[in-house]
């Protein structure tokens, strides 16, 4: 009896020996055990603590993972240009501008559209914002997907309350043109108990975002013909500049403008302050509301400047750096970051509303205006020189020397200046 039961565990356990070894049993080990791998990540234009907290979240998720944090300059530096051609270039790239930072990456062969592995994981895009993944794709040739957002900006009009206090006036808390803007200005510049206050200022850096409402090319992306003379961007751009120079009291002769810091500026067209929101700027007592719209393209707002991760082409590890990045992207993992003050990339309107929940008093800025217009797309391609072009140092040209000069006139010369800069940079190649 004992001799027939111990046959039968040796066969038993020669027969599970057996299936042990096949081919299928083996390729179902291998898959299970996948092999490791170390991805580099740049850490620029991220909060480098929250990385750093990151990192043992990231390889407890994927254990076949480590991940190598590393210090890396802009792409748009020198710095960057030398480590390309060390070839010190890390799995996982960061990049601040989508539309200029994408064409550095494609100059330097190192940008890398995988969509294919988006699709054979059955990724959702749909989580991200839908305006800053309509705007990923225009920024590319092929209209694929370079990157994965981290965070975006908001835009507004930042406002001195105070001020519309001490005038009577309300606060600018709904939507408004351009030219409706201009017109409150107008009303709010003015001396007052032997100080003079100044109706709006405007971030003259924003120049590039501005031109986006209206989603036009400046630059023919194929031939890199110049359009400014007639363009309607450029039209009712120049137009509002005049407006904005020609309010007495409000720009200085010979300035650009006055610093909203001064606490003697009513309306402030820039970033939206959130940075200072949780210290706050000393003497001011300010809140949002949205980002001035144009008629000629109504309830639109700027292109979304977002600060997102590429896969470098050269990466080994692409599938892998895919899986660190889609992770560090998701709501699990930013969240927390957008409850204090991360600019959400996320489509969730849940998640949205969540923007500063945990900051003190943030109720008090009227955060809600900061998602009241749609957001610009731009237009579906790009000349590789419109981003660099020299627009800001034209509006202040107009506003600081040229104030006065018929708009028509000065966008001839402003065309001129585009095409000798066109001119100059194909010469460079």
């Amino acid at each position: 009896m004992m001799r027939r039961y111990m046959g039968g565990v040796v066969y038993l356990c020669f027969f599970l020996l057996l299936v042990a070894c096949s081919p299928e049993a083996t390729k179902q080990v291998n898959e299970d055990q996948e092999e490791s791998v170390v991805v580099s990540m740049s850490t620029a234009h991220v909060d480098g603590e929250w990385l750093e907290k990151m990192k043992p979240k990231v390889e407890e998720k994927f254990p076949h993972i480590t991940l190598e944090l590393v210090d890396m300059p802009s792409v748009d530096t020198e710095e960057f240009e030398d480590k390309v051609y060390k070839g010190e270039i890390p799995d996982i790239l960061t990049v601040l501008e989508q539309r200029r930072d994408f064409m550095i990456m494609r100059e330097y062969e190192l940008e890398y559209d995988f969509e294919e592995i988006i699709e054979a994981k059955d990724f959702d895009l749909s989580i991200y914002d839908e305006s800053i993944m309509n705007s990923f794709r225009n920024a590319t040739p092929t209209g694929g997907i370079v990157a994965l957002p981290i965070q975006s900006n908001y835009f507004a009009i930042n406002y001195n309350k105070d001020i519309f206090d001490r005038f009577g006036i309300s606060y600018p808390v709904e939507p408004m043109t351009w030219s409706e803007v201009m017109d409150l200005a107008d009303d709010m510049t003015r001396e007052f108990d032997g100080v003079q206050y100044h109706g709006v200022t405007i971030n003259p850096y924003l120049a590039w975002f501005i031109f986006t409402q209206f989603e036009e090319n400046m630059i023919d992306p194929d031939t890199n013909e110049v359009n400014v003379i007639n363009s309607t961007a450029m039209k009712n751009i120049f137009k509002m500049l005049d407006e904005y120079a020609s309010i007495p009291g409000n720009a200085p002769s010979g300035e650009w403008g006055t610093a909203f810091e001064e606490g003697n500026v009513a309306m402030d067209i820039n970033w939206a302050r959130t940075y200072n929101v949780e210290e706050g700027i000393e003497g001011v007592n300010f809140g949002f509301a949205p980002f001035p719209t144009w008629d000629a393209n109504p309830g639109i707002g700027v292109e979304p400047n977002v600060t997102a991760w590429m896969i470098t082409n050269t990466s080994e590890h692409k599938e892998e750096a895919f899986e660190v990045i889609s992770y560090l992207t998701s709501a699990e993992a930013r969240v927390p970051e957008i409850r204090t003050g991360s600019v959400p990339a996320l489509a969730d309107p849940e998640i949205k509303e969540q923007f500063m929940a945990d900051i003190e008093h943030s109720e008090d800025y009227n955060l809600g205006a900061l998602e009241k217009l749609t957001s610009s797309s731009g237009p579906p391609k790009i000349s590789l020189y419109e981003n660099s072009a020299p627009l800001r140092e034209m509006m202040e040209k107009f506003v600081i020397e040229k104030r006065g000069t018929d708009v028509n006139e000065f966008l001839r010369e402003v065309e001129q200046e585009i095409e000798n800069y066109v001119m100059d940079e194909e010469n460079k190649e």
